[in-house]
């Protein structure tokens, strides 16, 4: 559930709540956010997802996919990066649309989580944005956090995305996205340094009014932790659109890691009821 509204001429409130298994109530999202600052200045404070890359900022029924990416679930695992603290965003004086993320973040997650209450996790982010004609757009970003860990010790996280859409001029009946996504973990522990990392790429195809089919590459182990295999994983997807309000999804995927494989195959049914702000872009 989203709630989500204009406070006054200077702030503006948004609440995702959560309904997990149907038990419970827990907000995923909760902050404000300020209007009109000069200098193209935002503030942000609450509880959010992190400015890091591309995927972690999505809701669950916003994902690509119906899963998230491997990287994603091993190094952020399913609540992704999703924090409570203070983020400043800024609009860089550039000839091409590029915003400045700093974020200060409570560093609860397992990557961090110092036991020094006082510990924070800090992070930045830099987006760039270009139009490359009337029908299609690029945009590159780059990613970095850090903190101190559970062992005393400070861990880091860096990344770097990139993604391309196109849409046909005229009738919306085709459309093209290609999003690839590369993540790395640093962590300095007292036996030594462990890192991870491990990228995915993505193709969205609309090749109808209310049709898309969509393929996946995933691969983590680039770097892999001491004693662990790689795991690469290929997914498609088609996917019926009646309307920006709902969507039902059929997706395989097969995981190969450690000398064995997995099918998997599973079916989505995604509605929206009500008045649903935009997506990110």
């Amino acid at each position: 559930m989203q709630l989500a509204s204009t406070v006054d001429a200077y702030l503006r409130a948004d609440l995702i709540l959560a309904l997990p298994g149907g038990e419970g109530v827990e907000v995923e999202e909760g902050f404000v956010t300020t209007l009109g600052l000069p200098y193209s200045l935002a503030l942000k404070a609450g509880k959010f997802y992190a400015e890091l890359g591309r995927h972690n900022l999505l809701h669950a029924h916003a994902f690509p996919f119906i899963d998230a990416p491997l990287v994603s679930e091993r190094l952020l695992g399913e609540e992704g990066l999703n924090e409570t603290g203070l983020g400043l965003s800024a609009l860089l004086p550039l000839p091409w649309y590029a915003e400045l993320n700093g974020q200060a973040l409570n560093g609860d997650h397992e990557l961090f989580a110092s036991p020094k209450g006082r510990d924070l996790l800090y992070l930045g982010h830099l987006k760039n944005f270009w139009e490359l004609g009337p029908s299609a757009t690029l945009e590159l970003g780059s990613s970095w956090a850090g903190g101190n860990n559970q062992e005393g010790h400070t861990s880091a996280l860096a990344g770097v995305d990139l993604t391309l859409k196109w849409r046909a001029a005229g009738p919306r009946t085709r459309a093209l996205v290609w999003q690839s996504e590369y993540l790395r973990a640093r962590s300095n522990l007292p036996a030594g340094t462990e890192k991870q990392g491990g990228l995915y790429s993505l193709l969205q195809y609309q090749f109808a009014r209310r049709w898309w089919a969509q393929a996946r590459w995933d691969l983590v182990g680039l770097p892999r932790p001491r004693g662990a295999e790689r795991a690469h994983r290929l997914s498609g997807l088609l996917a019926l659109v009646p309307s920006e309000f709902s969507a039902l999804r059929l997706q395989y995927s097969r995981l190969d890691e450690g000398g064995g494989g997995t099918d998997q195959v599973q079916m989505q049914y995604n509605f929206t009821i009500g008045s649903h702000p935009a997506h990110r872009y």
